[in-house]
């Protein structure tokens, strides 16, 4: 090997020993790198389930409020319609968020938002803010016992009624079909929309 051989070699070498030493700087820098990455966005996640457990929970108290509301428009609602409709002149019995235990199990209770007594009418009512169909067939079961919780109107006329602040026409519909008044806002109030289809069910 000649002078110029050993030379190339030895820059060879030194060259590829500098490589070694920058890779392997550059392999720890890289690992230190990922592991902060790695440490980021378990703060991220942390922050982010956080901020989604904050929302909803404020998204719970925002849609409360909005039920609260909703009812809050519903209850005098409940009166117009007694009087106007169904020639009530006097409410015997009215009542919100009222809980009774049934009669027949007095393990259950249960809630009803509206309850309003005149002649012998007994108007229930169930407020949604969101009119679920769900909730309506839940409300549909909650009826057939309804006496049960109210035994002192037994022989009463029920007037089921469903509020919501709006109400689809699908929503509407099946209502009807089950016999159910619906309620929802109209031009400055909550109105009836369903009140022509079944008002001979009530009223002769």
């Amino acid at each position: 090997m000649n002078d110029e051989t050993k030379e190339r070699v030895s820059t060879l070498e030194a060259v590829l020993g500098e490589f070694i030493v920058q890779s392997n700087k550059s392999l720890k820098r890289l690992e230190n790198e990922m592991r902060d990455f790695k440490d980021e966005m378990r703060d991220f996640k942390d922050e982010m389930r956080l901020d989604r457990k904050s929302l909803n929970k404020k998204w719970g108290e925002l849609a409360n409020r909005l039920g609260t509301l909703a009812e809050d428009i519903t209850d005098p609602n409940m009166r117009t319609i007694a009087k106007k409709l169904f020639g009530c002149e006097y409410i015997d019995d009215f009542g919100v968020r009222r809980e009774r235990r049934n009669t027949k199990d007095r393990s259950v209770m249960n809630e009803f938002d509206v309850v309003l007594v005149c002649h012998n009418y007994l108007f229930i009512n169930e407020t949604k803010f969101t009119p679920d169909i769900t909730y309506i067939d839940s409300f549909v079961k909650k009826l057939t016992h309804i006496f049960e919780y109210f035994p002192e109107h037994q022989g009463k006329t029920v007037v089921p009624v469903f509020s919501s602040l709006s109400l689809s026409e699908k929503a509407v519909a099946y209502l009807t079909k089950k016999h159910i008044l619906a309620m929802a806002m109209g031009g400055e109030t909550m109105e009836l929309l369903n009140f022509e289809a079944l008002k001979k069910r009530w009223i002769k």
